[in-house]
């Protein structure tokens, strides 16, 4: 019991302090007398884990987080990174132990590195304070506009008013993207990428698509724009995630995760935002037929018909079949409906559920024969049959 005393508190100095170290030899002498005992070896890989955690980990985190706290607003970028290192300083200094006690740790055990590398990772994730989500958010910001002016200077003339606004310093933009690598590949290192950056890179992502859709295309219906967005989302979206994740062992495997995603996520929004102006778009078809092709694709990729719908049957009572609406105009926006709602969806369902409102309202009033005949009128020459039937057996 004296080698496993004297071991115990060798090896918890070296946890505790890492430049206190033993000669190797007499500490693998140490722990080559203790784990010939099977129960003892057992023991010991418990104790060292469990060390790790609360005079190393533990330790370490109330530093990083004590650190973070302190952060003014306009330092949010430098705190975080010189943080990050420090972690993975303070960890690596202990790699060597902690290889030298994983020769000795059971069979049936996993390898030791990654089994305290998922000790940290519970560790900051129980840990971490609500705040590290704002200056995580705040720091991919920072480095997000970087990569987009570096990478947007060339073609400065071309760029909207908004994107103007957010241009960085070619020089402050290359050392914020230099901080940026430096700073991911610590975290992968710590296994600690998804833990600390999941949610904020999340968000953030999000919020840009969000940001390009409202510039690009929010009230354009005459042209085409999902391609561009698409183009907008690999070329700088996808590229800056591939600078930043570069150095790691799974980029490849990632990334290509990652885009698909993206553009996932990006048929989402814009199908979303497609179906906010749904109601605007049919006033406006077929000038709009851009517009709802766009949206036919999104549709078809996302699964939305249920939502466009039901957004379509709210923007009908709301904004057409009110008290002051005259019946030749609801009927005008019945057959643009039919006709967009056909080219959405040739199945016919959306057609079929989403324009029920109208049809029940044309029956509450009654149609004349002069309102059939201007009906049949304006569907013969925007060539809809599906029209006529529609209206005439109401």
């Amino acid at each position: 019991m004296n080698t496993w005393t004297s071991l115990i508190e060798s090896v918890g100095s070296m946890i505790r302090e890492p430049s206190v170290c033993l000669p190797e030899e007499q500490l693998s002498q140490q722990l080559s007398t203790v784990t010939s005992d099977a129960r003892l070896k057992h023991k010991l890989h418990m104790w060292f884990v469990d060390e790790m955690k609360t005079s190393c980990f533990l330790r370490l985190a109330n530093e990083l987080w004590r650190r973070l706290d302190a952060t003014k607003e306009s330092q949010t970028v430098e705190c975080l990174s010189t943080s990050v290192s420090f972690l993975h300083n303070e960890l690596f200094a202990r790699k060597d132990l902690i290889d030298l006690m994983g020769k000795y740790v059971p069979s049936y055990c996993r390898n030791l590195w990654e089994e305290v590398l998922l000790v940290l990772q519970a560790v900051v994730f129980v840990h971490t304070p609500h705040s590290m989500d704002d200056i995580v958010f705040d720091c991919l910001t920072h480095w997000f506009r970087a990569f987009h002016s570096l990478n947007t200077n060339s073609a400065a003339g071309e760029l909207d008013e908004s994107e103007c606004d957010d241009m960085v310093d070619r020089n402050e933009a290359d050392q914020l993207i230099t901080t940026c690598l430096h700073f991911t590949q610590q975290l992968h290192a710590l296994q600690l990428t998804h833990v600390l950056l999941g949610k904020s890179l999340n968000e953030l992502v999000e919020e840009e698509i969000k940001q390009t859709l409202k510039t690009k295309c929010t009230g354009h219906f005459s042209s085409p724009v999902l391609a561009e967005v698409l183009h907008w989302v690999d070329s700088v979206l996808f590229r800056w995630m591939g600078t930043m994740f570069e150095a790691t062992a799974e980029s490849v495997e990632s990334l290509s995760i990652w885009k698909e995603r993206l553009h996932l996520l990006t048929y989402h929004l814009f199908g979303s935002m497609r179906l906010s102006e749904l109601f605007d778009i049919i006033v406006d078809f077929p000038d709009s037929e851009p517009a709802v092709a766009d949206l036919k694709i999104c549709t078809e990729q996302t699964g939305q018909k249920q939502q466009v719908i039901q957004s379509l049957k709210e923007s009908f009572e709301l904004r057409l079949l009110h008290p002051g609406a005259n019946t030749p105009d609801i009927l005008t926006q019945y057959v643009s409906a039919i006709k967009a709602l056909r080219m959405l969806d040739p199945s016919g369902v959306v057609l079929e559920q989403a324009c029920q409102p109208v049809r029940q309202y044309l029956k509450s009033v009654g149609i004349d024969c002069c309102q059939l005949y201007h009906a049949t009128t304006i569907a013969f020459h925007l060539n809809i049959r599906i029209a006529l039937t529609t209206v005439v057996f109401i």
